[in-house]
């Protein structure tokens, strides 16, 4: 009887996905390739709608914003790192699904390897595997995740801090490059990160380190989303009324 009020389930998922064929095409942090999603709609006898992480943030943020912003560009920091773009108020997906892919742009051609077949890509610096994989060399530790790096206070030491200040580098770069392709009015970075910001200061080294030449000056378009590592899961629960909002 409840289930007839339900309309559907969205799904948001790290890696390329194809809503139009519910498949699940490029997973490579999980080393997940062409699995098809259909079972999920025959199981539940619901319409199944997939979204990529990025995309998911993107479309939460734009209606939580208020259609605030018509151009919005979300930053999905988790293991991997991808983005979503608004675009005159529409979600900017692509030919092939595969638009906002900011984690695979190389900041160090010559630098560590990544999945993807690609050399110094940003995730392999920027995203939570990374940052974890930096400190635990450094530190000769077993880290499991991001908390710990402040819960131990670790950012405090000289190491840490030099780590950090590497790692807001190599974000600054790719988010600079994301912002001078789109010139988007919004740029909101979302993950587990955001929950702290202020341990290291982290929105003001990025404004410093972004905001810096003639055609990145507006400091205003940067900020962090209020939710989080959610906007993605709110926006794959808006996809059922994603033609009704947008």
């Amino acid at each position: 009887k409840e289930k007839n009020k339900i309309m559907g389930i969205g799904i948001s998922l790290p890696g390329i996905v194809n809503d139009i064929s519910k498949v699940f095409e490029i997973g490579t942090n999980f080393k997940l390739f062409s699995q098809d999603m259909k079972v999920i709609e025959k199981v539940m006898e619901l319409p199944v709608y997939l979204i990529n992480e990025g995309n998911g943030g993107a479309f939460g943020e734009y209606i939580l914003n208020k259609y605030k912003y018509k151009n919005i560009g979300y930053i999905s920091i988790d293991t991997g790192i991808g983005a979503g773009i608004i675009l005159q108020g529409q979600l900017y997906e692509g030919e092939n699904f595969k638009a906002g892919e900011i984690g695979h742009i190389s900041i160090d051609f010559n630098g560590k390897e990544c999945s993807c077949g690609n050399r110094g890509c940003l995730e392999r610096y920027c995203s939570n595997t990374g940052l974890l994989e930096e400190f635990n060399k450094v530190f000769n530790l077993t880290l499991e995740n991001i908390g710990e790096i402040f819960f131990k206070e670790l950012h405090k030491q000289q190491k840490g801090k030099e780590i950090l200040e590497k790692y807001v580098i190599n974000l600054s770069h790719g988010l600079q490059n994301f912002i001078l392709l789109f010139d988007l009015n919004k740029i909101i970075i979302g993950g587990e990160i955001c929950n702290y910001i202020e341990y290291f200061h982290f929105q003001e080294e990025l404004e410093k380190n972004i905001f810096n030449n003639l055609f990145c000056k507006d400091k205003t378009i940067l900020s962090f989303s209020k939710y989080g590592n959610e906007s993605n899961l709110i926006g794959a629960g808006l996809l059922p009324f994603k033609e009704l909002l947008l």
